[in-house]
This record gives structure tokens, C-alpha cells and sequence, in this order.
């Protein structure tokens, strides 16, 4: 594993995971649930190595993308 995208994808998460968890709460109910669901997205996101892509397109997608349960990055 490249650890250079391994930091790279724990800075993103780290940037990104505490704006989406709070969004993902105006969508359910349990604060558990919506973290469930980004950390579903993410591991979506570090599956099809949509992480490389540059910062602007990352964010897009991140905030984009319906529910990883939906299946668009299962």
C-alpha cells in the first residue's frame, strides 16, 4: 500500500468526516446511523480508489453522492 495515499486519504476523512456526519443527521434519526453511513461512503471512496482523484473533484463527490446503501460506490 502506498503509504503517501494512505495519509492523503486520512487527511481527507479527517477534513471531511465531521461535515458529513452532520449532514447525514438531517437524514436520520441516530447519530450512530449517519456515521455509519460516511464511513460506509469512505470505504466505498478507498475501495475504488476514487481518493486519488484531485481535491476539488474528491469534494464534489463527497458531497454529491447519495447513500454508499444506495450502491453507487458499493
Amino acid at each position: 500500500m502506498n503509504a503517501n495515499r494512505k495519509e492523503q486519504f486520512k487527511i481527507r476523512f479527517e477534513t471531511h468526516y465531521p461535515r458529513l456526519c452532520q449532514i447525514a443527521c438531517g437524514y436520520v434519526a441516530c447519530r450512530e446511523d449517519a456515521e455509519d453511513i460516511v464511513q460506509e461512503l469512505f470505504v466505498g471512496i478507498w475501495n475504488r480508489e476514487a481518493d486519488l482523484m484531485p481535491e476539488k473533484d474528491f469534494a464534489c463527490l463527497l458531497y454529491t453522492s447519495p447513500s454508499p446503501r444506495d450502491g453507487l460506490l458499493s
